[in-house]
């Protein structure tokens, strides 16, 4: 991986390169810079691309995944402060305390 992530720096630096080159008005070959017509150059390219592109869909993957895993959180956090608000409107005895839950009656039910 090492390797492949070597050349493939390589490859995106004689890039940038040849279009500096371009954009500066300078006259540049680029297919025999780019390696254009050699198999074993454009296999190269072939397979940067595709690194690149893979590698470009797993961190579009991931960066949804966080968003979506925010997404759930803050809908928790809501609902919770919701729930709070609910209960602290309904009044002090509405709030069960530790041990003890609201029964039907109004009555708390201790639990041992």
């Amino acid at each position: 991986m090492l390797n492949f992530s070597r050349k493939t720096d390589a490859k995106l630096s004689l890039l940038r390169e040849v279009l500096q080159r371009v954009k500066n008005g300078e006259d540049v070959d680029v297919e025999k810079l780019l390696g254009t017509g050699d198999a074993k150059s454009e296999q190269e390219w072939e397979d940067v691309m595709q690194e690149l592109e893979s590698t470009n869909m797993l961190a579009e993957a991931q960066r949804k995944k966080q968003e979506r895993r925010a997404e759930r959180d803050a809908k928790r956090v809501a609902e919770a402060e919701k729930n709070l608000e609910a209960q602290a409107q309904e009044g002090p005895g509405a709030i069960p305390h530790a041990g003890q839950e609201n029964t039907k009656n109004g009555r708390p039910k201790f639990l041992m």
